[in-house]
């Protein structure tokens, strides 16, 4: 358990992590976002208190970007003395999901918008208008996609094109229920959902899922790589995954080796990495 105080690492419910390099973050229903040094064994680096309960975050190395309960997105520098440096009113009810990097922050609330918030001009792009709420995005690759899984289990596909995030599709890949995380990257795609698997994608459109991994517990999160092995929970492929598929008359292979760490978090005061994975519940 990460933190000193016995009742737990937070006072609330622990209900979002985000992390860069050996810094983790952890927002909870208590209002406040901590940091945790996981090179230094997972100690205590400090707290930012906010004024409603943090649901999202985004972890950059210049700034931490909050999106709660109370309709903001709230921009932190945790160096400073005063971390606060912006608070935002993007959206008409609870953000759930936020994304960022050096130029946009990007936010999905519970009122079915996605905002695009232009950081260096400090200004709203613009809205869109979706038919069902937004619980988790991955962006961060320049020119990369934007993806979003949303509440009724399906993946969304945005461009990045000019900073307008036009939507590219909406796709089903197997989930049943809220797709409660997503990663990309340059040659897979991740989600995780709390029906209870894991799934495998190559990133096209639609995306083409390699496998789903079974779980016995709710899945909150999913980032690759796994955090170092003293503090995750992570799964691994051993031997590799192939996967082969008929696609255009082409058929190709491909060997998957993979760790993902996975997030079981909320409803739970305490930071804890001991859930861990099964070979044999790989399932094609």
């Amino acid at each position: 358990t990460l933190g000193s105080d016995p009742g737990g690492s937070h006072r609330g419910w622990v209900w979002s992590l985000a992390g860069n390099g050996s810094r983790l973050c952890s927002g909870s229903f208590d209002s406040t976002v901590r940091l945790w040094d996981l090179g230094a064994g997972g100690v205590s680096a400090g707290e930012v208190r906010g004024r409603a309960a943090v649901i999202c975050l985004a972890c950059l190395p210049d700034v931490l970007v909050a999106g709660s309960y109370d309709k903001k997105v709230t921009i932190y520098d945790p160096r400073a003395s005063d971390p606060l440096v912006k608070s935002l009113r993007l959206h008409g009810n609870a953000v759930l999901c936020v994304a960022a990097d050096d130029r946009y922050i990007l936010s999905g609330s519970e009122d079915r918008t996605l905002a695009v918030f232009d950081r260096r001009a400090g200004r709203l792009l613009h809205k869109i208008q979706l038919s069902s709420y937004l619980l988790s995005l991955s962006y961060g690759r320049e020119g990369a996609e934007l993806w979003a899984g949303d509440n009724q289990g399906q993946l969304h596909a945005f461009s990045p094109s000019c900073g307008s995030f036009l939507p590219l599709g909406q796709f089903s890949v197997g989930h049943r229920a809220l797709v409660t995380g997503v990663h990309s990257s340059p040659g897979a795609l991740y989600t995780c959902s709390t029906d209870r698997t894991v799934k495998v994608h190559l990133p096209c459109a639609p995306p083409r899922t390699l496998c789903t991994l079974q779980h016995h517990n709710v899945i909150n999160g999913v980032t690759p790589p796994a955090l170092p092995s003293s503090l995750s929970s992570s799964l691994s492929t051993s031997p590799p995954v192939s996967s082969h598929c008929q696609c255009g008359g082409c058929q190709f292979s491909l060997s998957l080796t993979f760790k993902l760490t996975v997030c079981f978090i909320g409803m739970t005061r305490k930071l804890q990495y001991c859930q861990s994975f099964s070979n044999s519940s790989t399932s094609y």
